[in-house]
């Protein structure tokens, strides 16, 4: 795929990271953080795929990317971003509107795919949703991440985190404990998955989500060994 230009904004790209730093200085004032995502092509689309464990991990993914070299533009459901104030600002970064009440409609996936043709590096939650699991184990992938690989040509770079929930989360947070302690965000990049040259049908679309969430699975296994997540009942 060959990106098409957008034009250059380097003073909203400037205050873009500024946003994210002071967020991520906020959220280390409950967590130590330890990002660990390789440096990335500086240009080009690229699709970021995180688990999803707490409404406010898109703060450590987000830090993340910026160190490792690119603004992450985030998919984000239709509802937040017609939000009063919270909306705007999303869309002044050029975050990503989803409608998720038309899953079936293949159009509903157009706002990402014209993102990814600018040349663009998009976050998309697999998932879709936070996980819903006890222990937060990833869950099922919906196949519009495959659908988006494969259709454009655009490589996925898988991500594992873990901790947010320890943050802002179901049950206990450690910053509410006794006695009160931080917890420990990780985020980290693993290895690159390159579509294949074949068509993004479902079976195929599938076949590559599933390869993104087993390798965020084994890693959080690996590196979590006494973690909920590392078990099935």
């Amino acid at each position: 795929m060959t990106p098409s230009r957008r034009p250059a904004r380097p003073r909203r790209l400037r205050i873009y990271r500024v946003v994210v730093g002071l967020l991520d200085a906020i959220l280390g004032l409950a967590a130590r953080r330890d990002y660990r995502i390789p440096p990335l092509p500086r240009t080009g689309p690229l699709l970021v795929a995180p688990n999803h464990v707490s409404m406010v991990d898109p703060i450590a993914v987000a830090m993340a990317v910026v160190r490792a070299g690119r603004i992450p533009r985030f998919v984000i459901t239709a509802e937040v971003m017609d939000l009063p104030v919270v909306g705007p600002v999303l869309r002044y970064f050029d975050h990503v509107a989803l409608d998720r009440t038309r899953p079936l409609d293949p159009a509903v996936l157009e706002p990402v795919r014209r993102s990814l043709r600018d040349g663009e590096c998009v976050v998309f939650y697999p998932e879709g949703a936070i996980s819903k699991d006890a222990g937060y184990r990833p869950g099922r992938a919906l196949p519009g991440l495959g659908r988006l690989s494969i259709e454009l040509g655009v490589p996925v770079l898988p991500v594992a985190q873990w901790g947010a929930q320890h943050v802002v989360g179901r049950g206990q947070l450690a910053w509410l404990g006794r006695p009160p302690r931080r917890a420990r965000v990780t985020v980290r990049g693993l290895a690159l998955i390159q579509p294949p040259a074949e068509p993004a049908g479902a079976l195929n679309s599938r076949r590559l989500v599933n390869e993104v969430m087993a390798q965020i699975t084994a890693d959080l296994e690996r590196h979590l060994p006494d973690a909920p997540i590392s078990r099935r009942s």
